[in-house]
């Protein structure tokens, strides 16, 4: 009966020391789990940010790709009638809606000259990609520079 009072009192003694001393680790590992917490998510939020500015280039490419193979199968129409490049550059601008700030200027049609069937028709949009991300805009400087260019034979 002693033995079993002794066993009892030293698994209560056991139970109350390991909890204050859970209480003390807790307490003095508050201050590093924040410290690795600020460093961590400041990685995070900067890869997070880089990821995302990655996918609005690539969205910008692809808009731009698609609004030159737009451009050029307009351009082997519209030109039958007349050498005036303004309804090629409209479709072009009107299908580039992930591109904004995309001008007339970064649009180019050749060739110049009256067509002819067997004629190449070519179609480069210029487009200058600005990141939002403070870190990429120091790799970039003031922009990337993504030019997409299609192609079509006048029949």
């Amino acid at each position: 009966m002693m033995a079993c009072r002794l066993r009892d009192a030293l698994a209560r003694t056991t139970v109350a020391v390991s909890a204050g001393v859970r209480n003390v680790t807790s307490d003095a590992g508050r201050g590093q789990t924040l410290v690795e917490f600020a460093l961590v998510v400041t990685i995070f939020l900067t890869l997070l940010m880089g990821i995302i500015d990655f996918g609005r280039g690539v969205m910008a490419y692809n808009s731009i790709s698609h609004a030159a193979r737009e451009g050029a199968r307009s351009a082997l129409y519209a030109l039958e009638v007349t050498n005036d490049f303004t309804q090629v550059e409209d479709i072009v601008l009107a299908q580039a809606t992930m591109a904004p700030g995309l001008t007339r200027d970064g649009i180019t049609v050749t060739p110049v000259t009256p067509r002819r069937p067997g004629t190449i028709v070519t179609v480069t949009v210029t487009y200058t990609f600005e990141p939002i991300t403070p870190m990429m805009r120091a790799f970039t400087g003031t922009g990337l520079v993504l030019r997409a260019s299609a192609q079509g034979v006048v029949q």
